[in-house]
């Protein structure tokens, strides 16, 4: 489709073309109702400027009316899209738009015009200005020439949507999600929220269901959303697993157990419906990587593990990218102690994510964080700042296999704040392993009762970064949480 822009000298220009708009707007005519909420899916496709009317009073109070015909501006083509870019001209580059039906604002190129009316054929706006000496408004009127309303997703309108509830007593937590931009829709993909009461995972309920029990707004703004819950969509579910396992001398005692039953749990959740990847980091009591396999499928993690056997399993580099996994791990710094947060630092630096799905960590250890005095990365408040961890980085889950009773430091951290700070679970497991399943994980049932939540993109949310709050809260109240994600791209497709 050709693209048309706009020019400097046309913005100024808008006010002396849109004009003779009395003759066009006749009784009856359905294009004069404004209708709220549907104005950034009306405004979208190609409109031609057709008549300019500037109105002023005279010296006499008379309400003068003039047309200006010869106006270049007149019969250009102005393309508006949902990016909220508008192609104006041949050839002459692009200008953001927005508008707001609640407020009666347009904007174009920063210019604010009041929106008289939209609807689909005829687009009206005005604004104040001079022309011929005199000082009134121009009236601009653009009537419909193709493309248009956007297509029937199936998405409840933004006006539909009601605000996020208030939480102030969460009793379970939001995973980090993913979200990814496609056209006009917005899709955040979050793994299961957990019911504390039932011990099950709940069902999503979006905006218009008389369940709702989810809510989403983006920078204050509440959104109308479709919710897809897992059992609803036949699409697997792209998912980038990561095993990151302490294989110091303290582990040697679950070691084998520990390998066995992440097969046996990796060729289970081969057999969802999920689209999954498997990868895995090794470390050692000096703090430094001693192993990992970047993301891989069922039987290469199968080989990996059984290569050896007892803490051996994870020691070593393997894959095509051995070489360059090992040379970044020889290149850490090195805490002297057992740290969970340095192998997922070097599994988000190294690791081949797939765009898009849902990335999720399971660490198990069974010692503090040991950050050897170090910050940052070392430490698991690092992913406690959404400017280190975003929400796109993932989720990570603990599995502790000691007791969880010791004093924590600034030196040894309880290393299931991993999971606490990205929404993540921790099970606490005996010593010996012996009392674990890892296909009753409740990361199992967060992957396999996972959603998808869509809404519409609006032009403001074209470009820069956005706040995005989810709230949960069921119909009787037993399960709450809210989570802020920040820094949050709707580009990122």
């Amino acid at each position: 489709m050709k693209k048309f822009s706009l020019s400097a000298s046309i913005i100024g220009l808008i006010a002396v073309c849109l004009f003779s708009m009395t003759s066009c707007l006749k009784g009856g005519d359905e294009t004069m109702s404004l209708e709220a909420g549907e104005a950034s899916k009306l405004i979208l496709g190609q409109w031609k400027v057709d008549e300019c009317i500037f109105t002023y009073t005279d010296a006499q109070g008379n309400t003068i009316k003039q047309s200006v015909p010869d106006n270049t501006f007149l019969d250009t083509l102005l393309e508006f899209d949902f990016s909220g870019e508008c192609y104006v001209g041949e050839g002459m580059g692009t200008w953001p738009w927005s508008i707001d039906a609640a407020t009666q604002e347009f904007w174009l190129n920063g210019t604010n015009y009041h929106l008289v009316s939209i609807g689909k054929n005829l687009f009206v706006i005005e604004i104040s200005g001079t022309y011929n000496g005199q000082t009134g408004t121009f009236r601009y009127l653009l009537v419909h020439m193709s493309g248009g309303e956007a297509e029937d997703t199936g998405i409840p309108s933004d006006e539909l949507a009601t605000p996020n509830p208030e939480i102030t007593d969460p009793n379970t937590s939001v995973p980090n999600i993913q979200v990814t931009g496609e056209g006009q829709i917005i899709s955040i993909f979050m793994t299961g929220i957990y019911d504390p009461v039932t011990g099950g995972w709940l069902d999503l309920y979006g905006t218009g269901s008389p369940n709702q029990n989810v809510w989403v707004s983006v920078d204050g703004k509440p959104k109308g959303i479709l919710v897809i819950n897992n059992e609803d969509n036949s699409a697997a579910k792209a998912i980038d697993l990561v095993f990151l396992v302490d294989n110091s001398g303290s582990m040697r005692e679950e070691a084998d157990l520990l390998a066995a039953e992440i097969q046996s749990w990796a060729t289970e959740l081969s057999q969802q419906n999920l689209d999954i990847r498997f990868g895995c980091v090794g470390y050692a009591e000096a703090g430094n990587i001693s192993g990992a396999l970047n993301l891989t499928g069922l039987t290469e993690i199968h080989h990996y593990l059984n290569r050896t056997s007892g803490t051996s399993r994870t020691e070593g580099f393997a894959g095509s990218d051995a070489s360059v996994l090992q040379s970044f791990a020889n290149s850490m710094d090195n805490p002297g102690g057992e740290c969970g947060a340095r192998a997922l630092f070097f599994a988000d630096h190294c690791f081949s994510f797939r765009p898009g799905a849902n990335r999720i960590y399971v660490n198990f250890t069974d010692e503090p964080n040991q950050t050897g005095g170090y910050s940052g990365s070392f430490s698991v408040e690092f992913v406690n700042d959404q400017t280190n961890w975003n929400t796109s980085q993932g989720t990570i889950h603990t599995v502790y296999s000691a007791s969880p009773n010791f004093t924590e430091s600034s030196t040894n951290e309880k290393p299931w704040r991993l999971s606490e700070y990205t929404g993540g679970t921790t099970l606490y497991a005996n010593s010996d392993f012996s009392d674990v399943s890892l296909s009753s994980l409740p990361v199992t049932g967060a992957m396999t009762h996972s959603y998808i939540i869509k809404f519409l993109a609006t032009s403001d949310m074209a470009d820069g970064l956005h706040e995005v709050l989810v709230t949960i809260q069921s119909k009787d109240g037993t399960v709450r949480t809210e989570k802020l994600f920040v820094n949050v791209d709707f580009n990122n497709e």
